[in-house]
């Protein structure tokens, strides 16, 4: 088999899925069946064995991130619904010369653009949850160059700080590239900023059934060439963190 050239959609998800967001015909489809999603924190045993991963792209690679612990612990109530407020800072649209990524256009802006559903939906639902029924996706670009995600979700049962401060712990435990903040501290861009960190924070309210989950990590680093490398490294089977510190 010849290896996959690309044709710059994104490739390797599952094909129901890619033709559902994207209207296209699944490229590549003799591939899909052996690549694995490149999220080192969940799939370390599966990337270790493969010869094809698919590297996440940064969006959903956040969002997925903070709340898997919530779905795989089955916290989130039936019929959750979800809202992912996310930033994007101008680097993460690529290098080509449009107009709209021209300086003149992005200092001192903010725009909102491509709001509720959209393509990165359907590559993060798939690691999700059926309890999640509803997503909303609001990405908006700023002056920056890295990104930051904020999560919106409620729970079966009343939780305390403790508890999901310790849930994520236990679920990253061993996990060098995601930093769990402890309760009542939250993340920032420069704390993340020319890493391969993804920093999770929190705030609970006082029922105790809301939550809003702080992602941050940095676009070129955890979210593209970083996390790459570390599945690399995975696929090599060396240290994880090898030319990432």
């Amino acid at each position: 088999m010849g290896r996959p050239q690309s044709n710059g959609v994104l490739a390797f998800r599952e094909a129901e899925t890619f033709t559902s967001w994207y209207k296209l015909l699944a490229p590549h489809a003799a591939w899909l069946s052996e690549a694995v999603y490149g999220i080192p924190e969940l799939y370390s045993s599966e990337i270790a064995k493969a010869r094809l991963v698919a590297n996440p792209v940064v969006m959903p690679l956040a969002v997925i991130l903070a709340l898997r612990p919530l779905t795989q612990g089955n916290l989130l109530a039936p019929g959750t619904g979800v809202v992912c407020d996310c930033k994007s800072g101008a680097s993460g649209a690529g290098k080509d010369p449009r107009r709209d990524l021209h300086f003149v256009e992005v200092d001192e802006n903010f725009k909102a653009y491509g709001l509720s559903l959209t393509v990165n939906a359907g590559n993060s639902r798939t690691h999700w949850s059926r309890r999640i029924t509803t997503y909303f996706f609001h990405p908006s670009a700023a002056a920056f160059a890295r990104h930051s995600f904020y999560h919106l979700r409620h729970f079966a049962e009343s939780q305390t700080a403790a508890d999901i401060e310790s849930l994520y712990r236990r679920f990253y435990a061993g996990r060098p590239m995601v930093r769990i903040w402890p309760a009542g501290s939250l993340p920032e861009l420069q704390h993340v900023a020319h890493t391969n960190f993804c920093d999770i924070g929190f705030a609970l309210d006082h029922s105790g059934r809301r939550l809003v989950l702080v992602s941050c990590l940095d676009n070129l680093g955890k979210g593209a060439a970083g996390q790459a490398v570390q599945n690399f490294n995975h696929m090599q089977q060396i240290e994880e963190q090898t030319s990432l510190q």
